[in-house]
């Protein structure tokens, strides 16, 4: 879309511009029998079809009583107006001239105005040469536009990572290329970094290839705003935009030049960015490079960005994981001493906890240890199983090893521990 369709939709809305602006200058509110007369020879002669009306003003006129089967009903006489001069036909010249515009119609047909002589291009994965679009109304034409404004956005933060505030910050004339000493050429996008930031953000750029470049640079042409300073994306509500890009590639009017349909599913720039750094980190020296690239201050967030095992984050859960067991563990032993002691636990599960107490207490007598340190690893040993289904509440322990039967955090199994809940 941007690199085949995208010149061609920019020169296709410059005109349309134009052609707005000219028919802003001083007209006549309205046109003359003989003025239709000579802009209809002008199309008899020429074999020029006449304007088409567009559909939402073909509803428009449906909705006002006109038969469907009126040959009229699809012609465009604002068209016609302005092609005299004026700004639309009086009524009554449209039902003194009908016999001739039927005239016409019957001798050069109807057709949309715009891109009528669509330059030829090769579909996509293909040879076949065929026009770039069919003939389109004003709004067709616009719409065109926005459809290929959303593929640049797609595509630059695909590319390169960018987070929607920052997309957002991309201005007019951003885009930048130097000429390194070996003769290539790096591209660049000034913007600004905008999380973690203060207030206004912080001026950076991003390098980028060469496709980036250009979409942002397609980007800008295809904006409403020229001021120097002007927002190339501005503020954009992507969940609305994208699937509208979808349903456009994937009907009729996408499929004729081949584009390759698009899944269903969501898709948001955050979730790019997620990708892009997983085929980043994906090759050697990969992680270092993801994180460069998405400007992330830690090396963790880049890991866990790309879900790579063996991180500082993986390291980091290990010795989280390393200190919860032992912990539990120091918790059931502390609560085993307190059934030596005589305390024993409470509520539902208490019953089968004390039976666990005791079988321990069986093995421990069957096992004969020779020394202190001995039994007390043993003693470790048999409760570390019971320890890994420990549940942890703000004021109560649970430790039932049936899940549906598990209350927690409102049953109170043991009593209330003087060791700090994390």
């Amino acid at each position: 879309m941007t690199e085949t369709l995208g010149p061609h939709v920019v020169a296709l809305r410059q005109r349309i511009h134009q052609d707005r602006l000219a028919s802003e200058g001083p007209r006549s509110t309205e046109a003359t029998l003989d003025e239709l007369h000579t802009v209809l020879g002008r199309h008899r002669d020429a074999c020029e079809p006449l304007p088409a009306l567009g559909n939402a003003g073909t509803q428009a006129r449906l909705a006002m009583g006109w038969a469907p089967d009126d040959p009229l009903l699809h012609v465009s006489f604002a068209a016609l107006a302005n092609a005299a001069g004026a700004r639309r036909l009086d009524p009554a010249i449209m039902t003194t001239g009908r016999p001739v515009i039927l005239d016409v119609l019957g001798r050069v047909g109807l057709a949309k105005p715009w891109a009528r002589d669509a330059a030829a291009v090769t579909v996509a994965g293909g040879t076949t040469a065929i026009p770039w679009t069919v003939p389109l109304d004003t709004r067709e034409a616009r719409c065109l536009a926005g459809f290929l404004h959303t593929a640049c956005l797609v595509l630059t933060a695909m590319i390169t990572g960018m987070r929607s505030c920052e997309l957002m910050e991309l201005r007019a004339g951003c885009r930048r290329s130097t000429v390194t000493a070996s003769g290539l050429t790096r591209y660049r996008l000034a913007g600004k970094l905008i999380k973690g930031q203060g207030l206004g953000g912080l001026d950076d750029e991003w390098v980028v290839v060469e496709e980036a470049g250009r979409a942002i640079a397609l980007a800008g042409q295809l904006c409403d705003d020229t001021a120097p300073d002007a927002a190339v994306f501005g503020s954009f509500a992507f969940s609305v935009r994208y699937p509208r890009l979808r349903t456009w590639v994937n009907g009729p009017a996408g499929q004729r030049p081949g584009l390759a349909p698009i899944p269903g599913g969501p898709v948001n720039p955050r979730m790019m960015r997620r990708t892009l750094a997983q085929e980043i980190a994906c090759r050697p020296g990969g992680l270092l490079a993801a994180r460069v690239a998405l400007k992330h201050v830690s090396a963790a967030t880049t890991e866990g960005y790309t879900s790579r095992p063996g991180g500082a984050q993986a390291r980091l859960l290990a010795e989280i994981g390393e200190f919860e067991a032992e912990r539990n563990l120091n918790l059931v032993a502390g609560e085993y001493r307190n059934y030596q002691n005589g305390i024993m636990p409470a509520g539902p599960g208490a019953r089968e906890l004390t039976a666990f107490f005791g079988s321990v207490d069986g093995t421990m007598a069957a096992a004969g240890a020779p020394n202190v340190a001995a039994s007390d690893q043993h003693l470790l040993n048999l409760l570390s199983k019971r320890a890994k289904i420990l549940h942890i509440g703000v004021a109560n322990f649970c430790s039932l090893k049936d899940p549906c039967r598990r209350r927690w955090p409102s049953c109170r199994l043991w009593p209330v521990c003087d060791l700090p809940v994390a």
